[in-house]
This record gives C-alpha cells, structure tokens and sequence, in this order.
C-alpha cells in the first residue's frame, strides 16, 4: 500500500519526468528484424507553444489558438518537455520567438525540438504566410508581405537550430512550399537512421481550405501524444512524427469528408529529410517512480521455448529439404521417361537409365509416399523392358536363320 502512495504521489510531480528519450532500434525497417541494440536519442527536449485569437485588421477573431496551445503545453511537460507558452503575438513578437528558441533552446545538438503554432495561416502565389495579430488581409500587398512571416524565412529558423530533430505542428491551413509532402506507407521501423538529422513539418490543412476552429486537431494530436488513440501505427512504443502526420490526416479528412487535408512531410534539404522524429508512445515514465515501484517488482520468469523453437525451425528445414528433394526426383523421372520413350535408344541403355534412377534415390521420404511410388515404377519398368529385352534375345537366332535362307533363294534365282 505504501508503494501505491508513493506512486500516486510521484505521478503528481511531472518536473521530474526525464526530458531525454533513450530507445531501442532494429537491425533494419523489415517487420521481422531484430532489435539490434539501444541508444539514447536525445538529452534534452524543448517545445515552443503559440495560439493566436485576437485578431483585426480584417482577419476574423479565433477562439480557441490559446485554449489549444494550453492544452497541448500540458500535454508535452507531461511528457518531458520544456515548455514556453506565448500568446497573441504581434509580428515582431512572433519573429523574436521563434529566433530566440531556435538559437537558445537549440544550441544543444542531441536535444529535440518542438513547434506548436495555432493561429491564422493565408497562401499568396503558392507561398505559405503565418498571420500574427497586426497582420493584415493579402489585398495591401505591402504590408500583407511585412507584416507576416513567410514559411521560406521559417525554414531559415529552423536551419539556425543545432538540435538532430525539429518538428514544427501549424494548426493553420497553408501551401507547404518548404516540405515535400508525404506519401502514404507503412511506418518505418525505428532504426539508427532514425537518430539522423531531420526537419518535419505538420499543417491541418492545405492551401485554400477552411480549418476548422472548434479544438480537435488539437484534441487528437493529444490523445494520439498520450496514447489514448492508436497512432502508433506498427505498435512498436514509439510515436514518430511521420505515424502522426499519417495518423492525422486520415483522421481529419474522415471527419471533414476531404473538406480539411492536413499534410505533413520533411525539409526540402538532403542535410535534414533523413530522421524522423520520435514521441513514446505512452506517458513517459519518470525514474523516479520505476524505483519507488522495484521493491514490489516480481521475479523475472524463467519461461523459455528457445529449445523447442530450435526443434520446430529444424523440422521445417528438413521437411522443406525433402520436398527440395522430392522435386529433384520428379525431375530424374521425366528425364528417364523422355529417354525410354525414344525407340532408337536400345532396350539395355533404357534399363541402365531407370536402374540409375533408382541407385539415386533410395531414401525414404517421411514426408511423401510419392517417392515409393515413383521407385515402384521404376522397377515395373525395368521388369518390363528385361522381359523385352529376353524376347528379342529368343528371337534373334529365328531371325538369323530366316535372313539367311532368304538370301539363298534370292542368289539362286539371280
């Protein structure tokens, strides 16, 4: 009971969460590879949030940019994260943000990165634009273009960074003219590749649609970072951000019937499209509370069936051989039978072919009667040929005789 209570207690204090994340990775991304050893992928994790409501200048008022972006700063302490939280940024503000956390909070090479953005997104010429509050509408050109931040200078933040891995989420709708857009398929396994550098990028939506301000791209994006939605695609205790990106944009176009596509994707620069960043799949357990716990750990088991797996691989390696040499063996018979059945090939070469075949094959199959099938034919053959074999013997002496009689009577008559 008093292990209990110091569980419950240390739940409470998320500080102590470890804001590292040490994994175990595969020998390669095949379904069936072995986990080919540990490492620990990152020593410090960092999150800027910003929600954005307060709106003018002809861009409508939001009402929940802020409430989403308290909610998914909950979300990431509870998972280890350093969080700063900024609210209605002007765009001075917005800029001083993002540069003081990209160089700052980045400088650290094995630390990740996070970017929660919740406000207005707006595409003019297939270019991408991040609305701050004194942002105005596209129609005063100049100042639509001084006011905003382009998603081209974003990326030259995200450049600025030292950390292996950013991952930057945009609750807005825009062009993704910086990442390549991902294509569907089955999650990559977690692999040394994995800790490679990487930029990705998530947007709710794509150029010219309406998204949607009523909380739940937020509200999956947490239950999927919690657990209590099955986003890990390949259910391998990891949530990377590419099952995220697949995770969320199946879920919001079923919801919005395709009137909301959210795309995600990489930096389109070979120097960060190679990793993939990584999330656990459930709470993040602090250590803390794996020691308060061990003194009522149980015994490790000693349940093993190494040896009966080493039986069952060896049975099916031998059944597969026999069948390997069952097909050698059908193989043999065609070849004797298209031999037997040339009536130039004299009968003592046709015994001695189904003979051969018999001295070549005289293990007996456990896993086939058609091998003793095969070798009873053979000797039918062999039989059947021999008794030919003596016929044309008896004959041959009748037939001497008769050749040379007819020859006589031919010389008498010429």
């Amino acid at each position: 009971m008093k292990y209990l209570l110091i569980l419950l207690t240390l739940l409470s204090m998320t500080a102590s969460a470890s804001r590292g994340i040490t994994i175990d990775y595969k020998a390669s991304e095949a379904s069936n590879a072995v986990v080919a050893g540990s490492m620990q992928l990152y020593t410090n994790s960092y999150a800027l949030i910003i929600g954005i409501d307060d709106y003018s200048n002809g861009w409508p008022r939001l009402s929940n940019g802020v409430s989403d972006a308290r909610k998914v700063a909950a979300a990431l302490e509870g998972k280890g994260f350093e969080v700063t939280l900024k609210a209605n940024l002007d765009g001075d503000q917005l800029e001083d943000a993002f540069e003081d956390f990209f160089i700052d909070k980045g400088d650290d090479p094995e630390s990740r990165l996070f970017v929660w953005y919740a406000g207005h997104g707006h595409t003019v010429d297939g270019e991408g634009y991040l609305i701050p509050t004194d942002g105005v509408m596209e129609a005063d050109s100049r100042n639509f273009r001084r006011k905003s931040l382009s998603l081209r200078r974003f990326s030259d933040y995200v450049r600025l960074a030292q950390s292996k891995h950013v991952y930057t989420v945009f609750d807005s709708c825009f062009a993704g003219t910086i990442f390549n857009v991902a294509r569907s398929a089955p999650p990559p396994a977690i692999t040394r590749v994995t800790s490679e550098p990487v930029r990705q990028f998530l947007s709710s939506g794509d150029a010219g649609q309406t998204v949607s301000d009523d909380g739940t791209f937020a509200n999956l994006f947490v239950e999927a970072l919690n657990g209590e939605r099955r986003a890990d695609l390949n259910r391998d205790g990891y949530l990377t951000a590419e099952e995220m990106g697949s995770f969320l944009t199946t879920s919001i176009s079923n919801y919005t019937q395709n009137k909301q596509i959210p795309r995600h994707g990489k930096l389109s620069d070979p120097k960060f499209d190679k990793g993939d960043f990584v999330f656990l799949a459930s709470l993040t357990t602090p250590t803390s509370i794996a020691e308060a716990v061990a003194a009522t750990s149980p015994a490790e088991s000693s349940f093993s069936m190494a040896d009966i797996i080493r039986q069952v691989n060896a049975q099916k390696q031998a059944s597969q051989d026999w069948a390997n040499k069952l097909q050698d063996m059908k193989n043999a018979q065609q070849q004797v039978k298209a031999l037997d059945a040339d009536r130039a090939v004299e009968t003592s070469l046709r015994i001695s072919a189904w003979q051969r075949f018999q001295q070549a094959f005289t293990e007996d199959n456990p896993y086939s009667m058609d091998d003793n099938t095969m070798l009873s034919e053979a000797s039918q053959r062999i039989q059947a040929l021999q008794q030919a074999a003596r016929r044309e013997q008896q004959q041959a002496p009748q037939l001497a005789s008769l050749a040379s009689t007819s020859g006589g009577a031919l010389s008498s008559s010429g």
